[in-house]
């Protein structure tokens, strides 16, 4: 866990981050995003205002909605980027994932790992979280062979691309960037 500071330009808001689980491919970006909102890191700020965590069953969310501060999922920092500006934490859209996976993920993880094709910066790095916070372990590249084998190819176009034609050598499934949003829009069923 770590503690992060949006500084005054931006309404002063701190905020407590807390991705415990969350893979190092989603995690260590996500500090150069928090600056280039902005933000700082900081080893202690007072009485965050705001919990950046992965989901709802963290010790650290249940923590901090004990005391009344909000908790959003790393996407929140995604939007904020995207906006260009600090966004307000609430709506559905930016509340942390109900839970550390999908059942169908969770249940098997080995046979849900992925990778992306087609994405860059902090676009790849969005749907890098998503696939993660579904439980997927995922890849900075495609890896056809071996224990940590992509088994899903999620790509902004199913056609054309060199990753594609590997993932279909390889029997992978290839997805779109709908994929991810459907599963986690159903939580029961998706995967």
């Amino acid at each position: 866990m770590f503690d992060a500071e949006i500084h005054e330009s931006t309404g002063g808001w701190t905020f407590r981050v807390d991705l415990e689980g969350l893979q190092e491919v989603v995690v260590q970006p996500l500090l150069g995003y928090i600056e280039k909102c902005g933000g700082g890191i900081s080893p202690e700020p007072p009485d965050p205002s705001l919990l950046i965590c992965w989901h709802q069953e963290q010790t650290a969310y249940l923590a901090a909605r004990a005391i009344g501060v909000e908790g959003v999922s790393p996407l929140w920092v995604y939007a904020c980027l995207k906006a260009g500006k600090l966004l307000p934490p609430e709506g559905k859209q930016h509340q942390p994932f109900p839970g550390p996976g999908l059942p169908a993920v969770l249940k098997d993880p080995a046979s849900y790992v992925g990778c992306i094709s087609g994405f860059a910066g902090p676009e790849r790095w969005a749907w890098l979280t998503m696939m993660a916070c579904m439980g997927m372990r995922v890849t900075k590249s495609l890896a056809p062979i071996g224990d940590g084998r992509s088994t899903h190819l999620v790509a902004c176009s199913i056609e054309g691309k060199s990753e594609i034609e590997a993932a279909r050598t390889f029997n992978m499934h290839i997805v779109d960037i709908r994929w991810p949003e459907d599963c986690l829009e159903q939580p029961a069923t998706g995967g």
